[in-house]
C-alpha cells in the first residue's frame, strides 16, 4: 500500500480544522478517485472519514479496499456469508443492510453523502435530519446535493459520482442565490407537487402497482413509476401506461414494447401514429409488414380500407388502457403520498399544493389523454392520405 504522509479525514475533523470552504475543495477529489474505481467495476463499500486519507499538499487518497465489490462477479461467500452485512453501519445505504450482495455503485454514493454532510455540519445525518444549510453558513444549493446523494432509493440519488463533483464545481463557480430563495427543484415541484403510490406486495423486486405524478421537490425532475403495473408521466414495467410508457405491454404518447400502443409507439408489434415495428400499424408505419396510410415497409399487408380492423386492432384496446389509466389514477391519487419539500425550501406558490387543480391533480392522465388523441389524429391523417391516393388514382385512370 502507498505510504500517505498526513492524517485521515476523521482526524482532520477531530482536529476542528476542517471548514465547508475545504470540505468543497476535498469532496470533489474523493468524487474523482470513486469515479475511477466505480469505471472499473470496483464498488468500495465502505467510504467513510477514516478512509479517506489527506497528504501534505492536500491530495486525497481513498483506502482500504478490503470490503470492495467486483461488480459482475458472484460473490463468494467462503469469505462472507449469503446475508453477512458488511461496511459501517452510520454511512451504509439501506440497501447495503437489506441486501447486502446486491448493491451497485449506488451506495458508495450515499456512503459519501453521509461523508460530505458530516464534512459540513460536524454531525451524522439521524433519523429525521435538517438539510445542512440549517446548521451552518454554506450556499442552500449545497442541500439538494447532499439529500439527493442521501435518498433512500438508489433511483432518486445521484446515478454517478461525477455528477456530484460536476454540481459542486459549479456551486463554487457562480454567486449563491439570494437568502432564503428556494432551490430550482423546487421551484419545479411547486407547480405540480410529486406525489406517489406504492403497493405493498412485490414481484421479482418490484412492487406489483406503482403508480406516480408531479415533480420530485428534490430532483426537479418527474417522477418515474416502475412496477409491474406502472402508470404515470414515465411509466416502466410489465403493464406500463403513460405519457412515455416503456413495458411488455406499453401506452402511451411514446409507447415502446413488445405489444405498443401509442402517438409514437415502437416494438415486436406497434399501433400508433407513427408506429416502428416488425409489425407495424399507423398513420406512418415502418417495418417488415404492416398496416399504413403512409406505408414504409418491406412489405404491406393492406392500407386503411379494412377500417373495421383498424377500429379492432387498434381503437378498443386503446380505449380500454385510457379507461384503466383513469380508474387506477384516481383510485391511487386517493392513497398516494404526496413528497416533502427539503426543510426551508418550500416555495410560497407550494406552501399549499394545488390539490383542487384538477390538471395539477390529473396531471398525467391529462397528458396521457393528450397524447393518445394526438396518436388518433396522426392514425386518421394516415387514412386520410390513404384514401386520397385511392381517390386521385381512380380520377387519373378514369381520365386516361
Amino acid at each position: 500500500m502507498e505510504y500517505v504522509d498526513g492524517p485521515n479525514l476523521r482526524q482532520i475533523e477531530q482536529a476542528g480544522r476542517l471548514t465547508p470552504r475545504e470540505a468543497l475543495q476535498i469532496i470533489p477529489q474523493i468524487c474523482a478517485a470513486l469515479q475511477f474505481a466505480h469505471d472499473e467495476g470496483i464498488v468500495h463499500r465502505d467510504i467513510k472519514p477514516e478512509n479517506v486519507l489527506l497528504d501534505k499538499k492536500g491530495r486525497v487518497k481513498i483506502a482500504d479496499f478490503g470490503l470492495a465489490k467486483i461488480l459482475g462477479q458472484e460473490a463468494d461467500f467462503r469469505l462472507t456469508g449469503a446475508r453477512d452485512v458488511m461496511g459501517t453501519p452510520h454511512y451504509m445505504a439501506p440497501e447495503q443492510v437489506e441486501k447486502p450482495q446486491e448493491v451497485d455503485h449506488r451506495a458508495d454514493i450515499y456512503s459519501l453523502g453521509v461523508v460530505f454532510y458530516e464534512m459540513l455540519t460536524g454531525d451524522l445525518p439521524l433519523g429525521k435530519f435538517d438539510p445542512p444549510s440549517h446548521k451552518v453558513q454554506i450556499d442552500v444549493r449545497l442541500d439538494d446535493i447532499v439529500l439527493r446523494s442521501l435518498a433512500n432509493n438508489p433511483d432518486r440519488r445521484y446515478q454517478q459520482v461525477s455528477q456530484i463533483k460536476t454540481e459542486i464545481e459549479t456551486v463554487t463557480a457562480t454567486p449563491p442565490p439570494p437568502a432564503g430563495a428556494p432551490s430550482r427543484a423546487a421551484l419545479m415541484a411547486a407547480y405540480a407537487p410529486g406525489w406517489e403510490y406504492k403497493s405493498k406486495r412485490t414481484l421479482f423486486g418490484l412492487p406489483l402497482l406503482h403508480v406516480s405524478g408531479g415533480i420530485n421537490p428534490v430532483t426537479g425532475r418527474p417522477n418515474i413509476s416502475r412496477g409491474i403495473f406502472a402508470f404515470g408521466q414515465i411509466a416502466q414495467g410489465i403493464y406500463a401506461s403513460g405519457g412515455q410508457a416503456v413495458g411488455v405491454v406499453a401506452f402511451g404518447g411514446m409507447a415502446v414494447g413488445v405489444l405498443a400502443f401509442g402517438g409514437m409507439a415502437g416494438g415486436i408489434v406497434a399501433f400508433g401514429g407513427l408506429a416502428l415495428a416488425l409489425l407495424a400499424i399507423g398513420g406512418t408505419a415502418v417495418g417488415l409488414a404492416g398496416i399504413g396510410g403512409m406505408p414504409l415497409l418491406v412489405h404491406p399487408i393492406h392500407g386503411y380500407h379494412r377500417i373495421g380492423a383498424f377500429v379492432t386492432l387498434f381503437l378498443i384496446p386503446l380505449f380500454g388502457a385510457l379507461v384503466a389509466h383513469f380508474l387506477v389514477h384516481f383510485w391511487a391519487r386517493k392513497r398516494a403520498v404526496m413528497q416533502s419539500f427539503p426543510a426551508g425550501q418550500r416555495p410560497p406558490a407550494a406552501s399549499a399544493p394545488n390539490e383542487k387543480n384538477p390538471l395539477a391533480r390529473a396531471q398525467s392522465a391529462v397528458l396521457t389523454v393528450i397524447n393518445i388523441i394526438l396518436a388518433v389524429l396522426l392514425l386518421f391523417a394516415g387514412w386520410t392520405a390513404f384514401r386520397l391516393n385511392v381517390f386521385f388514382n381512380t380520377v387519373f385512370s378514369s381520365s386516361s
